[in-house]
Order: C-alpha cells, then sequence, then structure tokens
C-alpha cells in the first residue's frame, strides 16, 4: 500500500504471472480505479514508498534474488521502466525513508545479515550495498522514530527480537542488541501516535504478543499478551504513510 502525493492511496499487488499490478484511489477518500499492470518477470516479493518529492517508488525482489525497482515520473503520474539496484541471493526486503527525505532500502541476504543501500540525495540515484551484519536473521522490519532515526528489528535464529538504530537522523548505525522474546514466527512494527515505536510478534502459542517504547525514541517495556488463538498464518498491523 502506497500514498499518492495528492492524497489517494495505492494499493500493489504480485499476480500470478509474476508482474506487478497497482490500482488507485480516483480521488482522494474515494473510490477505485481498475488494475493496471505494471510489468516485471519473476518477481516475488515488492515494497513501495514515497519520494520526498511525492512520487511513488517500487521495489521488488526479482527472481534473479536481486532488487529492481521503478518509480512514478512526476508525482502523481505513470510509470517509468524497470531498473535494477543489484544485490546477492536476497531473500526479503523492507524500506522507509530517512529524516531528510532519503530512501533507505534493506534486504535480508543468503548469509542471514542485512544488507542495506540508500539514495545519495532526496529523489536521487543510490549508493552501494552496505553490510549491517546480524547472524541467521530470519524476518526484517523497518520504521522510523520520532526523531527521524530509522530503527531496524529483526527475528533471530534464536526465534527472538534484534533492533539496531541510527545513532543519529540520517546517521550511522549502532550494535544489534535483543529486545528478548521466545519461540517467535513472525514481527510487525508501527508507531504511535506520539512517536513511540510498538512491536508486535507472533507466538509459539500462536498468541500475539507485544512492547512498546516507555517514551518516543526511547528505551522498551516488557513484553504483554494480547493474546489470540490459532493466529498462525500472518500478522500485520493498519501501516499508514507516516512522513
Amino acid at each position: 500500500m502506497g500514498e499518492t502525493a495528492d492524497g489517494r492511496l495505492g494499493l500493489f499487488a504480485l499476480g500470478e504471472d509474476r508482474a506487478v499490478y497497482w490500482k488507485a484511489q480516483t480521488a482522494p477518500n474515494g473510490g477505485w480505479g481498475e488494475w493496471s499492470s505494471l510489468g516485471g518477470t519473476e518477481l516475488r516479493q515488492i515494497a513501495v514508498h514515497r519520494n520526498a518529492d511525492g512520487r511513488l517508488e517500487l521495489f521488488a525482489l526479482g527472481g534473479d534474488l536481486a532488487v529492481w525497482h521503478k518509480w512514478q515520473s512526476a508525482p502523481n503520474s505513470g510509470w517509468g521502466e524497470w531498473s535494477s539496484l543489484g544485490g546477492t541471493a536476497l531473500r526479503q526486503i523492507v524500506v522507509d525513508r530517512n529524516a531528510d527525505g532519503r530512501l533507505e532500502l534493506f534486504a535480508l541476504g543468503g548469509d542471514s545479515a542485512v544488507w542495506h543501500k540508500w539514495q545519495t540525495a532526496p529523489n536521487g540515484g543510490w549508493g552501494e550495498w552496505s553490510s549491517l551484519s546480524g547472524t541467521a536473521l530470519r524476518q526484517i522490519v523497518v520504521d522510523r522514530n520520532a526523531d527521524g532515526r530509522l530503527e531496524l528489528f529483526a527475528l533471530g535464529g534464536d526465534s527472538a527480537v534484534w533492533h539496531k538504530w541510527q545513532t543519529a537522523p540520517n546517521g550511522g548505525w549502532g550494535e544489534w542488541s535483543s529486545l528478548s522474546g521466545t519461540a517467535l514466527r513472525q514481527i510487525v512494527v508501527d508507531r504511535n501516535a506520539d512517536g513511540r515505536l510498538e512491536l508486535f510478534a507472533l507466538g509459539g502459542d500462536s498468541a500475539v504478543g507485544h512492547k512498546w517504547q516507555t517514551a518516543p525514541n526511547g528505551g522498551w517495556g516488557e513484553w504483554s499478551s494480547l493474546s489470540g488463538t490459532h493466529c498462525d498464518r500472518s500478522l500485520s498491523t493498519a501501516m499508514l504513510m507516516a512522513d
């Protein structure tokens, strides 16, 4: 899901032919247009985010296990062609935006560590892949703190959650630190109205647990149960395009 510069929601889907299809509201808060193909070949996963100038940019994990992307040629407009961002044996991608507007892309590599690359300027080109390390990681999610620092969360080989974060907005990264958890199988993260990040996890007991920052940009409390039974498929929050 993405949001166009004029406030219309856009829905993206990976089709049975492994290409991307999308449809958008015809007006903010309004009805929906028709599905339209954005192409692509043997794609495995997609992610989307909005550039600083309002143009949506679409990212896809290709059949070659590298990342491909395409973007709107102008805000609220049509789309250009697919172009490769490289990468080797990647397994999952997520994307978010830095405080200064530069998109940053994160990928779970074949080495089960995290790799990332970022726009060298808002709305601009991309640098090279760089490692954020990690060991036996199985899933990653990312969100932005109230002060603009990106924070990355990973489901580890120990089935607990690990996280690392930018030491300053638009800056470098600290070390991995454990947020604990037992026999976790999936994680999602979102931001509260007051800026505090909240993390949700699907447990081995098929119930949902959560923990949250005790203050915006701050430390974390303890895990608490949201109960639930037979939650054994997928976990999601109603994520908004928080700018």
